[in-house]
């Protein structure tokens, strides 16, 4: 097997186990004595499968592209950022959990790097998308079903159940419904992932060569649309909404080849579910699309509270920020109001939470750096790519996300996801403009 092959497979692996939180967790954070995920000092298992394909594309045929690919501006602005994300850590209170999430922008930036080199096939990463979607959707109906999720230590799932304080749940007359988890921390990145999945979905029926190569795929839509619904998460159709429409926007031009029919049947499949299960469900669903109802309210009111702070913590923290990872704690540091100590969070907007993290200059690098990708690969799409059309969606579902939560900058598996993302659809440039996936 050569090199080419070895770091496509790591990926593939790398994508599939992208959901999965195990760890080792050296110290658990605390804010106001209470136990809280801010603080924690842990070691995750896709770190080390991130490091590892960094190293292989180094080791591989792709040094020489890993070299050239720190000439590119996105790739500059990438290194910028984490260079300034590891002297916020001087600002904190917390230097050791600061230098962490540090950390993984750093690692965020080599991944970035890494995927530009070796350019993978769009279909590899595509159906790692679909196939750890898929796995995580079934979990998640199983979870919705039961309305329980028991812990497993090697998955990194947490226990939930609906009665517990805390645990993300819709409220109805007829009791609390709890929210699926999929194996990831919260419902509203388990509907991100799954939203990754549908889009990866109907990239490959796009370009399914034959009917019975997109026959399972589209039996799969369906799957993946039962999982975005029983995450309850708004900020997830407001992504796969925007990124449907940005595709047909980026690839709407005179003599552009006709979407197939297949791809339509798939949006239909993915409608008819979500009606299906609305009608089914109907009074979680309402009360979630609505917003009422007193959790509903609250929530609301907690993040106009959020965004209350981040502001207040700008003023103070103009220029460097308070330290990357470090608003929640910041917060009660600098703002505490005697409020329970897991409500002091980060505050749900991506851009809002990069500035007070890492500081005006932070800021202008990260919006540098998301333009420098934006505009390189819709430039490319409208001079004839057609090929990168659906990672640009993944993009532009990432980037709406980031607008209404706070996981692509304060978590992890959310940096992991967001540089991954940027970097497969910065990818699809270097592979010419032949206007199919690979």
């Amino acid at each position: 097997m050569n090199s080419r092959r070895i770091t496509q497979a790591m990926l593939f692996v790398l994508i599939v186990l992208l959901p999965l939180g195990t760890r080792f967790i050296w110290q658990t954070g605390v804010i106001d004595g209470v136990t809280v995920e801010p603080g924690t000092i842990s070691l995750f298992g896709t770190q080390i499968l991130a490091v590892l394909y960094v190293l292989a594309v180094l080791a591989g045929r792709g040094r020489e592209a890993f070299v050239r690919a720190w000439r590119r501006p996105p790739v500059i602005l990438a290194a910028a950022l984490a260079f300034v994300a590891l002297i916020s850590v001087s600002q904190s209170g917390d230097k050791a959990f600061s230098l962490l999430v540090a950390s993984w922008v750093i690692l965020g930036a080599l991944l970035f790097a890494a995927v530009l080199a070796d350019r993978p096939p769009s279909v590899t990463y595509l159906s790692a998308l679909v196939a750890g979607a898929a796995l995580q959707a079934v979990l998640g109906a199983w979870q919705f079903f039961s309305q329980s999720s028991p812990a497993a230590k090697w998955l990194g799932m947490a226990a939930h159940e609906p009665s517990w304080p805390g645990v993300f749940v819709i409220e109805t007359t007829a009791g609390r419904w709890l929210r699926a988890y999929g194996t990831l921390g919260h419902p509203n990145v388990f509907g991100f992932y799954v939203v990754l999945g549908i889009l990866a979905c109907f990239g490959l029926i796009l370009v399914a060569g034959r009917q019975r190569g997109r026959e399972p795929l589209l039996a799969l839509v369906p799957l993946l649309a039962c999982g975005l619904f029983f995450s309850f998460s708004r900020g997830a159709v407001l992504a796969l909404l925007a990124a449907f429409a940005g595709y047909l926007l980026l690839t709407a031009r005179p003599h552009a080849t006709r979407v197939a029919p297949a791809a339509w049947l798939a949006v239909l499949a993915l409608l008819a579910a979500f009606l299906s299960l609305g009608v089914i469900y109907r009074e979680p669903a309402l009360t979630r699309a609505s917003g009422q109802g007193r959790l509903e309210w609250r929530s609301w009111n907690e993040r106009r509270t959020l965004t209350a702070d981040a502001l207040k913590l700008v003023s103070r923290h103009t220029a460097l920020g308070v330290g990357a990872g470090e608003m929640p704690s910041a917060v009660w540091r600098e703002l505490a109001d005697g409020r329970t100590g897991w409500k002091y969070q980060e505050v749900h907007n991506l851009p809002l939470l990069v500035l007070v993290d890492v500081g005006a200059v932070g800021l202008i690098l990260w919006l540098l750096f998301v333009a420098a990708v934006c505009l390189s690969v819709f430039s490319s799409i409208r001079s004839g790519n057609a090929a990168a059309a659906v990672p640009a969606a993944l993009l532009i579902a990432a980037l709406t996300a980031g607008l209404f939560d706070h996981f692509l900058w304060s978590s992890w598996t959310g940096q992991l996801m967001f540089w991954l993302v940027c970097g497969l659809a910065l990818s699809e440039l270097d592979k010419g403009t032949a206007g199919t996936l690979q």
